[in-house]
């Protein structure tokens, strides 16, 4: 009975500490710096009484593993309570920790680890505590590191305690425009699994879908548009016949900036954009006329076509030719700008 009274104790006491200073501004760390290793080094090479698990005469432990796992908490607590807090980063915290878990088992009375905006992130059994916001490249960076080291303390925080924080319209518009910034292994297990299925169909994230994935990554992880009064367009081709880059597409940001982006998955990178809190919306292109460098059209098997001095080129440079248009304001005299005249009439007023 008493030992469950001291084990209660011993939580209280342990929580209480670190929740008061979990979210808390440290005066001493307002740089984000990390203890320098001499500091670093003192607490983990320092010489104090090693736990020795209590037993009966016979040898046999008197206490169950949580038991113990308390009693040796708050025995390395005495040990170490005259020594300053130390700071490490996460680069640190994985070297020390991936080819042994516990490795700072003993120290995390008084080890933490600095946050992406100078958190004082706390330990515990192994485990990082807390949830923070950080920004989307450094979560996919603290990912990386994490698969590529086998970390699965740095895997579970990346993956489940992290908020993305917010990302304007062009940095939202450059992770769509570089499908080979971003590593699919890491996407693929921040991911939950619902969003997996939902949009992901094979066991690998092919390399044309990882900036759809991205956002896609980026949305799972609670992040959200920073900005208002933003609307962005899609030109889709009709047919990707005849085109040189297939799935090409060219994409019109409110602020009248007009965006080539290759590989494209219209249908997701617009339901994503969307739910991300972008209006979104695709407008299809089926004819395309210009003053200065030609047209072109459908044929009837619907495979593009040019002319081109004086005779049919099955080819067509979309995107070039569709931004040439755009400029020209020449939609208004297509095929299409009826049927799509809603769409069209905000296209008109951003280029304005």
């Amino acid at each position: 009975m008493r030992l469950k009274i001291f084990t209660l104790l011993f939580c209280f006491f342990f929580y209480s500490s670190i929740q008061g200073n979990l979210y808390a501004e440290d005066a001493e760390n307002e740089s984000c710096k990390v203890s320098s290793s001499e500091k670093i080094n003192q607490l983990l090479y320092a010489t104090v009484n090693p736990y020795v698990p209590s037993v009966d005469r016979q040898g046999n432990p008197l206490l169950g593993p949580e038991e113990a796992y308390f009693e040796k908490a708050q025995h390395y607590y005495e040990a170490f309570k005259d020594f300053e807090p130390i700071f490490i980063n996460f680069d640190m915290f994985e070297a020390i920790t991936s080819a042994n878990a516990n490795a700072l088992e003993n120290f995390e009375s008084k080890l933490f680890i600095t946050g992406f905006n100078c958190e004082k992130i706390s330990i515990y059994r192994g485990n990082l505590l807390g949830s923070y916001k950080a920004p989307f490249k450094e979560i996919l960076k603290l990912m990386n590191l994490a698969l590529n080291n086998d970390n699965e303390a740095l895997i579970e925080f990346a993956s489940k305690k992290l908020t993305a924080l917010p990302l304007n319209i062009n940095e939202i518009i450059e992770i769509l425009k570089n499908d080979f910034a971003f590593d699919g292994d890491t996407l693929r297990e921040i991911l939950p699994n619902n969003f997996l299925k939902n949009y992901i169909m094979s066991k690998e994230i092919p390399i044309n879908l990882t900036s759809e994935t991205a956002l896609l990554t980026f949305l799972s992880l609670k992040g959200k548009f920073n900005g208002t009064d933003s609307q962005l367009f899609f030109f889709v081709p009709s047919s990707f016949k005849g085109i040189p880059k297939n799935r090409s597409a060219i994409l019109l940001s409110s602020d009248g900036v007009i965006h080539s982006v290759p590989g494209l998955n219209v249908p997701m990178a617009t339901e994503v954009l969307n739910r991300i809190g972008i209006p979104t919306e695709p407008i299809i292109i089926s004819e395309i006329i210009t003053d200065s460098s030609g047209n072109c059209s459908l044929d009837q098997a619907g495979h593009w076509q040019q002319i081109i001095d004086g005779r049919k080129v099955r080819v067509c440079p979309f995107n070039s030719l569709v931004e040439i248009m755009l400029k020209e304001k020449n939609y208004l005299n297509t095929v299409d700008f009826k049927p799509q005249i809603a769409q069209f009439s905000m296209v008109t007023e951003i280029l304005n």
